[in-house]
């Protein structure tokens, strides 16, 4: 696996910045490209990347988004700097992934979910692959803290972040999924993974109680109402103890203390649409998906 560094590196800092002395083996050593490129079977995948702001020495905790369908790394980055902020202020890195495309076009980019979705699906692209080699690639050039990698996805990531969390080489901390289907054949999610599953009873593209909806014609397999996705978690993960509670009208929060010490947490909203950035009012989601990743 190789990575080309063919863009400036992602901080552009003061002179007393950028000349302060760091140890070799400091995570200031070396820092990561802004775009990043790592080569799986032959195919060059990218990863946009962005490091904490102020920057910290030791292991830092990774955030790897997966846009939705049609969408890309520059235009998932682009709308979610509100939440990239806010995870850099914390200690994050965050790694915006690429999907694929037929002819390489800079957005309409898919990840194969097995049952969605188009060219990425079609090609049985292995994402899990590309996953692994951008954690390799991102470990060789700074300190990644492997306990603390965490997969947020929206739609169609969403529906990949799901189903690939028991297929990498390491163990993700948690997963987040943001409006993404949930299909009958869900894969096992390791013990030690958390889960935070969003979804809104407005979502006309997945729907919410599993009905006929926008985007059914991309997926091969009728997907799962979202009380299900909560069940099928919560059973999945051996969940013991499971709460509810209404923080505001037309919100539910539920959160289950499962196997592992993992836990599983669900947003259940009357409003919100499938857009991300998602607003459901009266309440802050990115505050509530950064609760849920500092654990």
């Amino acid at each position: 696996m190789k990575s080309a560094v063919t863009i400036a590196t992602l901080f552009s800092c003061t002179l007393a910045a950028c000349t302060t002395e760091a140890s070799p083996d400091s995570t200031l050593a070396q820092l990561p490209p802004e775009t990043l490129r790592v080569d799986v079977d032959g195919t060059t995948r990218l990863a946009n990347i962005e490091m904490p702001l102020p920057m910290e020495s030791g292991p830092l905790p990774l955030v790897m988004v997966f846009h939705g369908g049609g969408g890309s790394a520059d235009r998932m980055q682009s709308v979610s700097q509100s939440l990239s902020r806010q995870l850099r202020a914390h200690g994050y890195i965050v790694a915006y992934m690429n999907g694929s495309s037929r002819l390489n076009l800079r957005n309409l980019r898919t990840w194969n979910a097995d049952h969605c979705c188009a060219y990425a699906q079609d090609r049985h692209i292995d994402e899990a692959a590309f996953i692994d080699a951008t954690v390799s690639e991102l470990s060789s050039l700074t300190d990644i803290d492997t306990d603390r990698i965490f997969l947020l996805g929206h739609s169609n990531g969403a529906m990949l972040s799901y189903r690939v969390a028991s297929d990498l080489s390491f163990t993700p901390a948690g997963v987040v999924a943001i409006s993404g289907a949930m299909f009958d054949d869900q894969p096992d999610i390791p013990a030690a993974t958390s889960v935070l599953a969003i979804h809104t009873r407005d979502d006309a593209v997945v729907s919410f109680d599993g009905s006929a909806d926008r985007s059914e014609r991309h997926r091969t397999a009728p997907h799962l109402p979202f009380a299900s996705v909560r069940e099928r978690l919560e059973t999945l993960k051996a969940c013991t103890q499971s709460a509810e509670t209404t923080p505001l009208p037309g919100l539910t929060i539920s959160e289950a203390h499962c196997e592992g010490e993992s836990r599983v947490v669900t947003f259940a909203s009357n409003e919100g649409g499938h857009e991300w950035p998602k607003a459901i009012p009266g309440f802050d989601l990115e505050a509530g998906i950064l609760t849920f990743l500092d654990g």
